[in-house]
């Protein structure tokens, strides 16, 4: 099984539509992990990810959760020893926490379409479509 860090916007996009990168959460290939920060982050867009996905909060409640039986978050202490290395890496501060996490959990990559992440050389950056190609 492949170990990977998830970034926020693939979330995002899982939730929007029933497309590929929903798809891809529900694959026993990989197994996700994100930053809890990236809950913060979809609850920050709650609305706008409603009106995208065309439902309600309840049915998007119930997707986050159901989403998120095949992703785990964790904590920052679980990374925090990281942080500074990671923002070596990386220039976008909002992405630190996904590399710091990455190191912590020695993961065999990051699934990203966001070509910041392309930055740093330690991981290997796997687009939507490089995922697929794996299924």
């Amino acid at each position: 099984m492949i170990k990977l860090i998830i970034d926020t916007n693939r979330i995002m996009a899982a939730l929007i539509r029933n497309g590929p990168s929903r798809a891809l959460l529900f694959s026993k290939n990989f197994q996700f992990f994100t930053p809890y920060h990236a809950l913060i982050e979809i609850a920050k867009h709650s609305e706008e990810l409603c009106e995208k996905a065309h439902i309600n909060s309840d049915e998007f409640e119930l997707l986050i959760d159901t989403l998120f039986e095949k992703i785990t978050t964790m904590q920052k202490e679980n990374y925090i020893q990281f942080l500074n290395e990671s923002q070596q890496m990386i220039k976008d501060k909002d992405d630190v926490p996904f590399i710091a996490l990455a190191l912590a959990l020695n993961a065999d990559g990051i699934w990203s379409d966001d070509t910041d992440f392309q930055e740093q050389k330690k991981f290997k950056v796997y687009t939507t479509k490089d995922m697929l190609g794996l299924l």
